[in-house]
């Protein structure tokens, strides 16, 4: 079982240790438990999900946390469009990505994860704009997505909030399809 897969499983024994049953947030029963099977394909290649992108992130966040089901919503919405090669759409939810992610921190968060890349060594200025392929970048912040369901609100590498990590996947996702 992958780390992600670890993390839903924990997740909803903890639920179901402390209320007695899983939580539902109004689902109807096992719905869950069918959730929860949906994610256990997932596969692990180097700590990392692969395919995450293929989650029912809106699914799980109706459960999991309902305040990240807009969010959850258009990340789906934009990789049904990027498999379909339908660019205006996957553009179009770029941006929708972006008005669910908008907070009073969110330009100053991405600046930070901007910086620590270039700091890092491993990206220079313009590599956002190198070719890169989107469902790599979208199975990114597919997993940031989930760390902020199952794990927390900041990422454990560089300690910024996930969502400014979406953010700059998006950033870099809408660069991609604008060549």
């Amino acid at each position: 079982m992958g780390h992600y897969s670890k993390q839903i499983e924990e997740h909803y024994a903890t639920e179901e240790e402390t209320f007695g049953k899983p939580h539902t947030v109004g689902a109807p029963s096992g719905y869950v438990q069918e959730q929860l099977h949906l994610y256990r394909p997932l596969k692990e290649s180097d700590g990392k999900a692969e395919d995450a992108r293929y989650c029912f992130l809106a699914d799980i966040a109706d459960v999991v946390n309902p305040q990240y089901s807009g969010l959850g919503d258009s990340l789906s919405i934009l990789v049904r469009a990027v498999e379909h090669n339908d660019k205006s759409e996957a553009l179009k939810y770029t941006s929708d990505v972006i008005r669910e992610l908008r907070s009073d921190t969110l330009m100053n968060d991405l600046i930070g994860v901007r910086a620590q890349a270039l700091n890092s060594g491993k990206y220079t200025f313009e590599s956002y704009r190198e070719p890169i392929d989107v469902n790599l970048l979208l199975d990114a912040a597919a997993r940031h997505f989930l760390k902020i369901l199952f794990v927390g609100d900041l990422d454990e590498e560089s300690g910024f909030p996930h969502t400014a990590h979406i953010a700059a996947n998006i950033i870099m996702i809408h660069t991609q399809l604008n060549k």
